[in-house]
């Protein structure tokens, strides 16, 4: 059995083709860090002193789960970031499943970044349902060759 080794948009840290999560309490600056993340990414600068490949400003989507409209938008100005900068779309329905989700990017996304995850997620306390909900997204992330990232 071979290895296959991961392309890297962000050398070393983003795979495509795979789920990344990032963690941590409500305010940490999670969505803050992941914008400035992308946008460094689109406009080929280092991340984390780390090589970026694949830039592209509209191959980045953005999903929001957890917060509103103005919200989002207040963020983005407060980080000197355009609303029309990259792909992005308000979801407050949390019916779909994660597949369903990651195929409202556009068929061209590398990065796909969605925001509140973890609201996604029936029984977030059971194992083997986060394990299913993983199992999916990771799935759909190598069939569609992009990036996932999951905020919770």
């Amino acid at each position: 059995m071979s290895i296959q080794i991961p392309e890297y948009l962000i050398e070393g840290i983003l795979p495509t083709g795979e789920v990344s999560i990032i963690s941590g309490a409500s305010g940490t600056g999670k969505t803050t860090w992941m914008l400035q993340t992308m946008l460094d990414w689109s406009r080929g600068e280092m991340v984390l002193g780390a090589k970026t490949h694949g830039q592209d400003t509209g191959k980045f989507y953005y999903l929001i789960c957890d917060r509103s409209k103005r919200c989002t938008v207040k963020t983005l100005k407060r980080l000197g970031i355009a609303e029309d900068a990259f792909g992005w779309k308000v979801v407050a329905e949390t019916h779909y499943s994660i597949a369903q989700y990651i195929e409202m990017a556009p068929p061209d996304t590398r990065v796909l970044f969605i925001d509140g995850a973890d609201v996604l997620v029936d029984r977030g306390n059971d194992n083997k349902t986060v394990a299913d909900f993983l199992k999916t997204a990771d799935a759909v992330a190598n069939k569609r060759n992009m990036a996932v990232i999951l905020s919770c």
